[in-house]
């Protein structure tokens, strides 16, 4: 009999990197939502302004609040973009390259549930999961803002992936 915590149905079978096209797919679609999406609202959820510190500084350095590492983000996020671009100094536009970051890790944790959903259920399933998730109040006032909280639940569910990859392959 085969151990049925391995056993993959035809519609959850991953592609050769782990990630099923599905899963791609969410990420897409999210991060074009969410960045199309941004807010001109910069009082909407707390913690927005504060993007501009980071964004502004020309050294890294770490918050004293429980968003220790979101300054770190976003001054990387400001340097990757100078790379691109002129560096900017108005502060819509740091607010605006802010809430990109946002979309794009709000996108990627919505992808990462994803990804852990389907493991667990059948990709329709997890896909309306994720849609109910993803078009909460909340997450989606935050996913369309410069707020703190993104970033940091951005990197848990990424953990959270590693940790179930190290699992399924006995790597832990």
């Amino acid at each position: 009999m085969a151990d049925s915590t391995t056993d993959i149905s035809s519609d959850q079978k991953p592609s050769k990197t782990g990630v099923s096209p599905v899963t791609w797919g969410v990420f897409a679609l999210a991060g074009v939502l969410y960045f199309s999406l941004r807010t001109w609202d910069f009082y909407a959820v707390d913690g927005a302004l504060r993007a501009l510190e980071p964004m502004r500084s020309n050294k890294v350095f770490f918050h004293g609040n429980n968003h220790m590492m979101y300054p770190v983000w976003f001054y990387l996020w400001g340097k990757f973009l100078n790379l691109f671009a002129p560096t900017q100094t108005d502060p819509i536009a740091l607010m605006r390259s802010a809430q990109a970051l946002n979309a794009l890790l709000s996108a990627g944790i919505l992808a990462g549930l994803h990804h852990l959903f389907r493991q667990m259920v059948s990709t329709s399933v997890a896909l309306l999961g994720v849609g109910v998730f993803g078009l909460s109040h909340a997450f989606f006032k935050h996913a369309t803002n410069s707020a703190e909280v993104i970033a940091g639940a951005f990197f848990g569910v990424l953990g959270l992936c590693w940790m179930v990859a190290g699992i399924r392959r006995n790597s832990i």
